[in-house]
């Protein structure tokens, strides 16, 4: 599988959305204005990144969605 979205890609939509104060759908407006060459995120896109580096702190998707990092019994 071929990754969408570079590392870089990924850092500078995270940088955006905290420019964007934790707003998503700014986020995606503002990222295909500052970057129009790039190929312009999904909302969604974005709101899997917040959550995954919060609770992987990884930007690379896992293969297994349903792996959050966190593990069992740990509440």
């Amino acid at each position: 599988m071929v990754a969408i979205y570079s590392v870089r890609d990924y850092c500078d939509m995270y940088l955006m959305y905290g420019r964007c104060n934790g707003n998503a759908l700014r986020t995606a407006m503002e990222n295909a204005l500052r970057y129009p060459s790039r190929r312009p995120p999904d909302v969604n896109v974005i709101r899997r990144l917040d959550d995954r580096l919060r609770n992987t702190e990884s930007v690379w998707p896992t293969a297994n969605l349903h792996d959050t990092g966190i593990p069992w019994g740990v509440a």
